[in-house]
């Protein structure tokens, strides 16, 4: 239950400040803990206790986070979030160009077959003009997010080489991909018996593409080899003294 002289959500009446106190009246009797049991053990009684409890305790979470929101105390670690964001860029990239060359494999180019030698050229055309934009962008976001992705790793990496000749291998196999996505929608003519032969370059973009996806999926459950002493992780959780504690209420 929560201490004397402090409300459900945490407020010491008279003292709390405003920012914090912002929600109205109604709205915070609604949001507050006591108030949220009752209305979820009214509703959803028929599904059984451990639903009730479960919905209880996520809407306790979103409650708290809300209110330090409000009252500036929930920070978010800026270098944390530019990574987060540079891996959610990698892997929707690598989701995008590699899921795009599967498509192509296995259903535009089988279906263009059955056109006509004009008909196909004249697709070719139209697929090409499209898909560079994407081929030509996405390899530029591979590029500056790995790079940083790994830079950001090493420190935790050091000595471990098994690591190091396995990232070292995607980077080249990465370079080869980007070197035959280029010329595929490229228009030089020394490359031109390449795009003749365009379905066996894009199997073997698929057959590479499939090999750095198992050596990363590989490096990311094994993680370091051994902790490094002193380092620490980028975006590291706030210490345990500067984390606002809410109080333990019974459901």
């Amino acid at each position: 239950m929560p201490p004397s002289g402090v409300d459900g959500l945490g407020c010491h009446p008279g003292t709390c400040h405003p920012r914090r106190c912002s929600l109205a009246d109604s709205e915070r009797a609604i949001l507050s803990p006591s108030t949220l049991k009752l209305n979820l053990d009214e509703a959803l009684a028929p599904l059984g206790d451990w639903t009730v409890l479960l919905s209880y305790r996520l809407m306790r979470s979103q409650v708290a986070y809300r209110l330090l929101s409000e009252s500036g105390r929930f920070r978010v670690d800026s270098q944390f979030l530019i990574n987060v964001i540079s891996r959610i860029v990698h892997v929707s990239t690598a989701i995008a160009l590699v899921g795009g060359s599967v498509f192509m494999v296995f259903v535009l180019l089988p279906a263009a077959k059955q056109l006509s030698a004009e008909q196909h050229e004249r697709l070719r055309g139209l697929v090409n003009k499209s898909w560079k934009r994407y081929v030509h962008v996405g390899i530029l976001l591979f590029l500056v997010t790995g790079f940083y992705n790994y830079f950001q790793q090493m420190p935790f990496h050091r000595k471990d080489g098994l690591y190091h000749g396995l990232i070292g291998t995607k980077i080249i196999l990465a370079l080869v991909i980007f070197f035959i996505a280029s010329v595929l929608v490229g228009r030089s003519a020394k490359f031109e018996w390449m795009r003749v032969g365009r379905e066996k370059w894009l199997k073997i973009i698929v057959l590479l593409a499939a090999m750095i996806v198992g050596m990363s999926g590989f490096v990311k459950v094994r993680g370091p080899k051994e902790k490094v002493a002193g380092a620490q992780p980028v975006g590291q959780p706030v210490a345990p003294s500067e984390v606002t504690t809410f109080p333990q209420t019974t459901p």
